[in-house]
């Protein structure tokens, strides 16, 4: 919204155009400031007249006209809070890696039963070292407004600090993450190449398969230890 607001020196209302002053442009942040809070992404949307011009330039994007915006609510799926419940049981720590805004995560956080105390943004994560992110990255557990590089690092961090991490992503920017974890997860209802790029993809969109199959895989784990222990002893294994 910022970026779009920065570029336009007028606004429309009911057909009439207006210069775009302060009052207007407090009005506009405070309007999208309580959708973002309820969770909406929003994108504005601005206009210019430049005639019977063919090329377009970036030069060209400034002096625009906002003419609203365009809102949109993804509710959380409805095991998504059932789902963290079991995997906080399991001992895993659940993290949110979005792009989205700050405001966007932290209504989800509070749907989803997710700690949002604190949130770390991409631009602050781009002002720290590799040693201060490996450090921040164990005690935070949201991260918006990134980019796909920036949850490459986010990953990374994790991987360096000694922990197995599953990766869940179903977008474009989701991709790279999706490789670097050591398991990734995507659903059908993902485009193509993130699905192409995860190890698992959920047939169902049924967000409680993934602490069941966690549970299945570390009852498997223990049943195996156990038939080695009991076949070749517990020194010869090493349990």
């Amino acid at each position: 919204i910022a970026h779009i607001l920065s570029r336009c020196s007028h606004v429309e209302y009911r057909g009439t155009r207006f210069p775009m002053e302060k009052d207007a442009r407090q009005s506009v942040f405070s309007v999208v400031g309580e959708m973002l809070q309820d969770g909406m992404k929003v994108i504005a949307v601005a206009r210019k007249h430049v005639g019977t011009r063919k090329e377009i330039t970036p030069d060209d994007e400034k002096d625009m006209t906002l003419v609203g915006y365009l809102s949109f609510f993804d509710a959380p799926k409805q095991t998504a809070g059932e789902s963290v419940t079991a995997l906080k049981r399991l001992k895993v720590i659940p993290k949110i890696l979005t792009g989205d805004q700050a405001a966007i995560a932290l209504s989800v956080c509070r749907r989803g039963g997710i700690s949002a105390e604190h949130i770390l943004t991409g631009t602050q994560l781009d002002e720290m070292t590799d040693c201060e992110l490996k450090k921040v990255v164990e005690e935070t557990h949201v991260f918006a407004e990134l980019t796909p590089g920036q949850k490459v690092r986010l990953v990374s961090a994790l991987k360096e600090n000694g922990h197995t991490v599953g990766f869940m992503g179903d977008g474009i920017n989701d991709a790279p993450a999706l490789v670097r974890s050591d398991v990734g997860i995507a659903m059908t209802s993902g485009i193509d190449i993130a699905i192409e790029s995860a190890d698992i993809v959920l047939m169902k969109n049924d967000l409680m398969d993934v602490p069941t199959a966690i549970k299945l895989s570390k009852d498997t784990i223990r049943n195996i230890k156990q038939n080695l222990f009991w076949a070749f002893g517990y020194n010869t294994i090493g349990i």
